[in-house]
């Protein structure tokens, strides 16, 4: 388990399941947006920041899925990351 505690768009600590290597990793969590706060509206980009120790030392790209629990219908879709 990691825990990420800074982000740009206004965001409490997120905890997520971690795999991690050298050439792969996978989070598994939950992230709660608020979309009404202000940072939220003025971030370009939704941001986390791993911690210094994560094994994958640079960017790359990756996908996740977004799922949304506004209401009784599950909403997702697949983003680029």
């Amino acid at each position: 388990m990691i825990t990420l505690d800074t982000n740009n768009f206004g965001g409490g600590s997120v905890t997520l399941k971690d795999y991690q290597s050298g050439s792969l990793c996978v989070l598994n969590g939950k992230i709660t947006v608020d979309p009404t706060q202000s940072a939220y509206l003025t971030a370009p980009r939704l941001e986390l920041d791993l911690p210094a120790d994560f094994a994958m030392v640079r960017s790359a790209l990756s996908t996740a899925i977004l799922v949304s629990s506004a209401s009784v219908y599950r909403y997702g879709t697949v983003l680029k990351c």
